[in-house]
């Protein structure tokens, strides 16, 4: 009798499962046999013209002088009724004008159904884009398309001249356009997008989750989604870093009922009527917050957006004329993802500003802006331009998402639709008895190394400058750390253990043989694994000022060679973090026993969650130090200006400060920092700091190099070296630890503490009460 239970329930549960797999085989086979094909987009076109001898008749026959000029008139030329070949849903005008320069021309077009009611007169205006690939040859207009509906057409010529002029309004081209689907194109269409979300097949990102990362890639529907016919791409796909994000509109219908047509036409109208070979946005987004692949060929494709300004830039328009209607919340909220994405996967700060333009065009500015701050046009339109200012804010922060801290103590990523905006989110939650703060989800960017470092000769240890200016050498003499005192680094991982996953490749960097790591207690916050490995090099450049292998005959020497390392990452490969990765970080750090935390990165914003886990951190005895930022800026910068967090500004070796540094009431002290655009001290070398970095070749990350770097990061991993240091020595509270840096501090500047060197550069002779 057991035995026909037994083999009952095996059978059963052959069954079911085998059910299941032809369940999801028939989906997949389905998903497959469903996939829609291109939509394909019918085009034809409307011709006239009016000639000199015309033009000139008309100004006699039909011209009227304008008011407030003394030579013009304004001749109206309209033009028959049309029906069309078929019925249309966008329109474009090209045309082509040999008039004076002071010459205004206008086209204008109405649309109707059946012929007999027809639209009011639409202005065919220039298209806002003229400039995107390459100007329009001499004389030769488009106008931006016309979203319009109908089976007739009637258009008309505005000219405003001077009645002798001899010049002429020639091929005037209307061409009309059917980019929507057919009655089969949308079902089998319809048909897959259902198919396609039952086994999750469509994989999306940014959506109601919190488990995202800011280099995650939005949910982007496809070209194949939106039905781009391949035929009619013409394109080479080139590929540049990233640099830029300009925002654009499409001065189109602001809330039309298929998008996805809209986007069609587009691409029709920048491929084909303006042959360009390919749509010329790399994104658009509709007031739905859908966001629509353009241009064809993936992330880095150089795209055909602004002459001069696309070769390292990604364009993206949202559907619509915003010069007086608004965008919607969702149409900001999709904005901001790809300002999210393409800056922290392309490593610029999206509130930054750099030089950039081809040859010839170059100039600073800012490095998410609108059309029209780089060319002579309105573009994004009024409303949408004056959202781009918010949009570099709302950039450092995760989208669709805010941190809120329970005051039971856990710590939550709380999710939002497309259709809220941050704001509205937070001042609901700060309603909520349960949450003691909310915040949004910051994105912090490691502390960059400001110059572009230079290979050295060698590695010879006096080349290290940096290290008899705040007298290390003495200073060894006294301590070279303890393995007890635990050093925890927040930043990108450390190349401390040879490791192989699907991420990739790694290897311990020689100069870390004889290093002590925390390895059972180094933690990946960005992956979710035990397993901290650098995959930038900024952390393993930090450790090797703290504790590389000294007297090994390798590379260079470190302040406190003795000391324990714990690693633990919190920053991606390209150097940025979430406040809600380095808030678990912190906590952490401190359950694990670390005396001194080291944070090398940061930004303008002030996240109360992270001072409320420094504060504990404080509370239980560790030292925390952060680089005060590369801004050259006296704006609190941080963590580096929370409380209880030594602030680090850099030095170069004239003791002044680096160029780079920031400073200001907010910093604590100053520490070397280097400056590679200088040999202060004449060895014929510049006078960065000699230290390793990764070379990584794909996902292989066990390559290293040695650079001259400089930055307030380097500065930091001075101060927390020291801090160690005084540990070990036995110097017994992190309030006294701290004391006893900023009283063993080489004075700077005005006598005394003032308010840009503070207490003056660090020293590692301690003056232990």
């Amino acid at each position: 009798m057991r035995f026909l239970r037994v083999n009952y329930f095996l059978t059963t549960t052959t069954l079911a499962i085998l059910a299941i797999l032809i369940f999801f085989a028939s989906i997949i086979f389905v998903f497959h046999l469903t996939k829609p094909k291109p939509v394909k987009i019918r085009a034809d076109s409307l011709e006239s013209s009016l000639p000199k001898e015309d033009l000139g008749a008309l100004a006699d026959r039909t011209g009227s002088n304008i008011l407030g000029t003394t030579n013009k008139v304004e001749i109206v030329k309209e033009f028959p009724a049309r029906k069309t070949a078929f019925g249309y849903n966008a329109i474009v005008v090209n045309w082509k004008e040999s008039l004076d320069e002071e010459s205004e021309v206008t086209v204008q077009v109405s649309t109707s159904d059946e012929g007999r009611i027809w639209s009011g007169w639409k202005n065919a205006e220039k298209d806002p884009d003229s400039d995107g690939k390459e100007p329009p040859a001499e004389g030769e207009n488009f106008s931006n398309l016309i979203v319009a509906e109908g089976n007739f057409i009637k258009y008309r010529l505005r000219v405003l001249t001077d009645p002798k002029n001899e010049g002429t309004v020639e091929k005037i081209k209307l061409i009309y356009i059917d980019s929507e689907e057919s009655f089969w194109e949308k079902f089998w269409r319809n048909l897959h997008e259902k198919v396609a979300v039952a086994p999750n097949i469509v994989k999306g990102s940014f959506a109601a989750t919190t488990s995202r990362k800011p280099t995650d890639r939005p949910n982007i529907i496809s070209r194949s989604r939106w039905g781009a016919d391949p035929k009619l791409m013409r394109w080479g796909p080139e590929y540049r870093k990233i640099k830029k994000m300009f925002v654009h509109h499409t001065v189109t219908l602001n809330a039309g009922s298929n998008p996805a047509a809209t986007v069609r036409a587009i691409y029709y109208f920048h491929s084909v009527v303006r042959k360009w070979g390919d749509i010329g946005y790399n994104y658009l987004a509709d007031s739905k917050g859908n966001i629509y692949e353009g241009r064809y060929g993936g992330d880095g494709v150089v795209g055909g957006h602004v002459y001069h300004y696309n070769y390292g830039s990604v364009g993206v328009a949202v559907i619509g004329d915003y010069r007086t209607a608004y965008p919607t919340k969702a149409a900001k909220n999709a904005l901001q993802q790809i300002a999210v994405w393409k800056s922290t996967s392309h490593g610029f700060d999206p509130a930054g500003r750099s030089r950039f333009g081809s040859p010839g065009y170059e100039y600073t500015f800012a490095n998410v802006t609108n059309h029209g701050d780089v060319g002579d046009t309105e573009c994004a339109g009024k409303n949408l331009n004056n959202f781009v200012p918010l949009l570099r804010t709302l950039a450092r922060q995760m989208p669709l998402e805010v941190l809120a801290l329970y005051k039971n103590g856990s710590l939550k990523r709380v999710a939002f639709s497309k259709n809220r905006l941050a704001t509205d989110v937070l001042r609901d939650l700060r309603r909520s008895s349960t949450i003691a703060l909310v915040q949004p989800n910051y994105i912090r960017k490691q502390v960059d190394f400001p110059d572009d470092p230079a290979v050295p000769d060698d590695p010879l240890f006096n080349s290290q400058w940096y290290l008899t200016k705040i007298k290390q050498d003495q200073a060894w003499r006294s301590s070279l750390g303890s393995s007890g005192v635990k050093v925890a680094v927040l930043d990108t991982g450390v190349a401390y253990e040879n490791y192989v996953d699907g991420s990739g490749s790694y290897s311990q960097l020689p100069d870390f043989g004889n290093t002590s790591f925390d390895s059972a207690n180094a933690y990946d916050f960005v992956n979710g694994d035990a397993h901290a490995n650098d995959d930038n090099g900024h952390g393993t450049a930090v450790v090797s000022i703290i504790a590389a292998s000294t007297n090994n005959s390798l590379a260079n020497a470190s302040i406190a060679p003795a000391v324990t390392i714990l690693p633990i990452k919190v920053l991606n490969k390209n150097g940025f973090g979430i406040d809600s990765d380095i808030a678990k970080g912190i906590s952490w750090a401190t359950a694990r026993g670390a005396r001194v935390i080291n944070f090398s990165f940061g930004g303008p914003e002030n996240s109360y969650i992270l001072g409320r886990r420094i504060s504990s951190a404080y509370s239980k005895g560790a030292v925390v130090v952060a680089a005060a930022g590369n801004n050259s800026s006296a704006k609190p910068f941080y963590p580096a200006a929370t409380g209880y967090v030594l602030g680090v500004g850099a030095t170069r070796f004239d003791n002044s400060r680096a160029y780079y540094s920031n400073y200001g009431s907010w910093i604590d002290l100053f520490a070397p920092g280097g400056d590679t655009r200088v040999d202060q001290n004449r060895d014929g070398k510049k006078d960065g700091l000699y230290l390793p970095t990764i070379s990584a070749v794909g996902n292989n990350y066990s390559n290293f190099k040695y650079l001259y770097m400089s930055g307030t990061s380097l500065a930091a991993s001075h101060v927390s070296a020291v801090a160690a240091l005084a540990a070990s020595r036995g110097v017994g509270t992190n309030s006294l630890i701290e004391r006893t840096l900023l009283r063993s501090t080489r004075d700077l500047g005005r006598r005394g503490v003032d308010n840009i060197y503070r207490y003056g550069l660090l020293q590692a002779t301690l003056q232990i009460p």
